[in-house]
Protein backbone atom coordinates (compact mmCIF):
# COMPACT_ATOMS: atom_id res chain seq x y z
CA UNK A 1 0.00 0.00 0.00
CA UNK A 2 1.38 3.38 0.75
CA UNK A 3 4.30 2.06 2.72
CA UNK A 4 5.51 -0.24 -0.03
CA UNK A 5 5.50 2.28 -2.78
CA UNK A 6 9.02 3.66 -3.21
CA UNK A 7 8.07 5.44 -6.38
CA UNK A 8 5.73 7.73 -4.41
CA UNK A 9 8.75 8.72 -2.36
CA UNK A 10 10.67 9.55 -5.48
CA UNK A 11 7.88 11.77 -6.62
CA UNK A 12 7.99 13.87 -3.40
CA UNK A 13 5.49 11.87 -1.30
CA UNK A 14 5.94 10.70 2.27
CA UNK A 15 7.75 7.43 2.79
CA UNK A 16 6.36 5.75 5.88
CA UNK A 17 8.14 2.72 7.18
CA UNK A 18 6.40 0.66 9.80
CA UNK A 19 9.55 -0.12 11.78
CA UNK A 20 10.63 3.47 12.07
CA UNK A 21 7.14 4.48 12.95
CA UNK A 22 6.87 1.85 15.68
CA UNK A 23 10.29 2.76 17.04
CA UNK A 24 9.39 6.45 17.10
CA UNK A 25 6.07 5.67 18.78
CA UNK A 26 7.77 3.42 21.38
CA UNK A 27 10.43 6.07 22.05
CA UNK A 28 7.72 8.74 22.41
CA UNK A 29 5.74 6.60 24.85
CA UNK A 30 8.85 5.75 26.91
CA UNK A 31 9.86 9.42 27.01
CA UNK A 32 6.29 10.38 27.89
CA UNK A 33 6.29 7.84 30.75
CA UNK A 34 9.72 8.99 32.00
CA UNK A 35 8.76 12.66 31.75
CA UNK A 36 5.47 12.09 33.52
CA UNK A 37 7.09 10.01 36.27
CA UNK A 38 10.29 11.95 36.88
CA UNK A 39 9.85 15.42 35.39
CA UNK A 40 6.14 16.19 35.19
CA UNK A 41 5.31 15.39 38.84
CA UNK A 42 8.16 17.54 40.24
CA UNK A 43 7.37 20.25 37.71
CA UNK A 44 3.68 20.18 38.69
CA UNK A 45 4.69 20.12 42.34
CA UNK A 46 6.93 23.18 41.86
CA UNK A 47 4.14 24.95 39.97
CA UNK A 48 1.61 24.07 42.69
CA UNK A 49 4.02 25.32 45.37
CA UNK A 50 4.60 28.51 43.40
CA UNK A 51 0.83 28.95 42.92
CA UNK A 52 0.26 28.35 46.65
CA UNK A 53 3.05 30.80 47.54
CA UNK A 54 1.57 33.44 45.21
CA UNK A 55 -1.88 32.80 46.67
CA UNK A 56 -0.45 33.09 50.21
CA UNK A 57 1.34 36.32 49.28
CA UNK A 58 -1.88 37.74 47.85
CA UNK A 59 -3.81 36.67 50.96
CA UNK A 60 -1.09 38.17 53.19
CA UNK A 61 -1.12 41.40 51.21
CA UNK A 62 -4.91 41.53 51.53
CA UNK A 63 -4.66 40.92 55.28
CA UNK A 64 -1.99 43.64 55.55
CA UNK A 65 -4.21 46.02 53.56
CA UNK A 66 -7.17 45.31 55.87
CA UNK A 67 -4.94 45.79 58.93
CA UNK A 68 -3.63 49.07 57.50
CA UNK A 69 -7.18 50.24 56.80
CA UNK A 70 -8.17 49.33 60.37
CA UNK A 71 -5.18 51.23 61.76
CA UNK A 72 -6.08 54.18 59.55
CA UNK A 73 -9.66 54.13 60.87
CA UNK A 74 -8.36 53.94 64.45
CA UNK A 75 -5.95 56.82 63.82
CA UNK A 76 -8.74 58.89 62.26
CA UNK A 77 -10.98 58.10 65.24
CA UNK A 78 -8.23 59.13 67.68
CA UNK A 79 -7.63 62.29 65.65
CA UNK A 80 -11.34 63.13 65.69
CA UNK A 81 -11.43 62.47 69.45
CA UNK A 82 -8.39 64.69 69.97
CA UNK A 83 -10.02 67.43 67.89
CA UNK A 84 -13.24 67.21 69.90
CA UNK A 85 -11.25 67.29 73.16
CA UNK A 86 -9.31 70.33 71.92
CA UNK A 87 -12.57 72.05 70.96
CA UNK A 88 -14.01 71.22 74.39
CA UNK A 89 -10.90 72.62 76.10
CA UNK A 90 -11.12 75.79 74.00
CA UNK A 91 -14.82 76.13 74.78
CA UNK A 92 -14.11 75.73 78.51
CA UNK A 93 -11.27 78.26 78.29
CA UNK A 94 -13.53 80.74 76.46
CA UNK A 95 -16.28 80.18 79.03
CA UNK A 96 -13.83 80.68 81.90
CA UNK A 97 -12.45 83.84 80.27
CA UNK A 98 -15.98 85.19 79.80
CA UNK A 99 -16.82 84.39 83.44
CA UNK A 100 -13.59 86.06 84.58
CA UNK A 101 -14.34 89.12 82.45
CA UNK A 102 -17.88 89.27 83.85
CA UNK A 103 -16.53 88.93 87.40
CA UNK A 104 -13.96 91.69 86.80
CA UNK A 105 -16.64 93.92 85.29
CA UNK A 106 -18.97 93.27 88.24
CA UNK A 107 -16.12 93.97 90.66
CA UNK A 108 -15.27 97.19 88.82
CA UNK A 109 -18.94 98.23 88.92
CA UNK A 110 -19.14 97.50 92.65
CA UNK A 111 -15.92 99.45 93.24
CA UNK A 112 -17.31 102.34 91.18
CA UNK A 113 -20.56 102.35 93.17
CA UNK A 114 -18.61 102.19 96.44
CA UNK A 115 -16.31 105.05 95.41
CA UNK A 116 -19.29 107.17 94.29
CA UNK A 117 -21.04 106.49 97.60
CA UNK A 118 -17.90 107.41 99.56
CA UNK A 119 -17.51 110.57 97.48
CA UNK A 120 -21.19 111.44 98.03
CA UNK A 121 -20.82 110.91 101.78
CA UNK A 122 -17.62 112.98 101.87
CA UNK A 123 -19.35 115.76 99.91
CA UNK A 124 -22.35 115.64 102.26
CA UNK A 125 -20.10 115.79 105.32
CA UNK A 126 -18.12 118.68 103.84
CA UNK A 127 -21.35 120.47 102.89
CA UNK A 128 -22.72 119.94 106.39
CA UNK A 129 -19.51 121.34 107.89
CA UNK A 130 -19.59 124.28 105.48
CA UNK A 131 -23.25 124.98 106.32
CA UNK A 132 -22.50 124.75 110.05
CA UNK A 133 -19.50 127.08 109.67
CA UNK A 134 -21.59 129.45 107.57
CA UNK A 135 -24.34 129.44 110.20
CA UNK A 136 -21.82 130.23 112.92
CA UNK A 137 -20.43 133.07 110.81
CA UNK A 138 -23.90 134.38 110.08
CA UNK A 139 -24.83 134.14 113.76
CA UNK A 140 -21.64 135.96 114.78
CA UNK A 141 -22.22 138.63 112.16
CA UNK A 142 -25.86 138.94 113.15
CA UNK A 143 -24.93 139.44 116.79
CA UNK A 144 -22.29 141.98 115.83
CA UNK A 145 -24.67 143.83 113.54
CA UNK A 146 -27.49 143.72 116.07
CA UNK A 147 -25.14 144.99 118.81
CA UNK A 148 -23.97 147.87 116.70
CA UNK A 149 -27.47 148.72 115.61
CA UNK A 150 -28.74 148.77 119.11
CA UNK A 151 -25.49 150.18 120.39
CA UNK A 152 -25.84 148.44 123.51
CA UNK A 153 -24.18 145.56 125.03
CA UNK A 154 -25.73 142.32 124.05
CA UNK A 155 -25.24 138.90 125.54
CA UNK A 156 -23.37 137.26 122.64
CA UNK A 157 -24.13 133.67 123.61
CA UNK A 158 -27.87 134.27 123.92
CA UNK A 159 -27.98 136.24 120.69
CA UNK A 160 -25.97 133.57 118.86
CA UNK A 161 -28.38 130.84 120.04
CA UNK A 162 -31.32 132.97 118.94
CA UNK A 163 -29.73 133.61 115.51
CA UNK A 164 -29.03 129.90 115.02
CA UNK A 165 -32.67 129.05 115.81
CA UNK A 166 -33.85 131.60 113.29
CA UNK A 167 -31.46 130.23 110.66
CA UNK A 168 -32.65 126.68 111.30
CA UNK A 169 -36.23 127.81 110.87
CA UNK A 170 -35.32 129.59 107.66
CA UNK A 171 -33.27 126.57 106.51
CA UNK A 172 -36.25 124.29 107.27
CA UNK A 173 -38.47 126.35 104.99
CA UNK A 174 -36.31 125.53 102.00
Amino acid sequence: MLLAQPEVHAQGGINLELGTMLFTLATFLVLLYLLSRYALKPLLSVMEKREKRIHDLIAGAEADRRAAEEKLREAEARLAEARSEAEAILARARHMAEKEAEALLAQANEESVRLREEARRAIEEERARAVAALRREVADLSVLIAGRILEQSVDEAAERAYAERVLEEVGGLR
